[in-house]
């Protein structure tokens, strides 16, 4: 797997594939509307640059097997394309316990995470 700072994009990963991504409920905001969305910093890069953790939606299957063992977390969807579109790649990055799993590669500066949580949705709200 790249590190983070790289953007390496796997080019059979459909466009319109959907990325699920953990949200915690500290990274919770509500807008002025009462709102609530993920915040800019649950897209932050990890401190050991490794790419932003995600599962590919058609290998999980079923949000549950996202969210095993993370009771009160939310569930981001997010689209490849919207990805791309913001200069970043998706690279699989499968593990002996999760064949979904995903990275999101390319350095997320403070307005690209921003935009990740601008086109993010819910899909199990936390």
């Amino acid at each position: 797997m790249p590190d983070d700072l790289s953007v390496r994009d796997d080019s059979s990963i459909d466009d319109e594939e959907l990325l699920w991504r953990r949200i915690s409920p500290e990274h919770v905001v509500s807008d002025s509307d009462g709102t609530r969305r993920p915040s800019s910093a649950a897209f932050s890069d990890s401190s050991d640059s490794t790419p932003l953790s995600v599962d590919l939606a058609s290998i999980a299957g079923d949000p549950s097997v996202t969210l095993e063992s993370h009771s009160g977390f939310g569930l981001a969807e997010l689209v490849v394309a919207d990805v791309r579109k913001l200069g970043l790649g998706v690279w699989p990055d499968p593990l002996p316990h999760n064949e979904a799993h995903a990275g999101i590669t390319g350095r997320k500066t403070r307005g690209t995470r921003r935009a990740l949580a601008r086109v993010a949705r819910w899909r199990v709200e936390p």
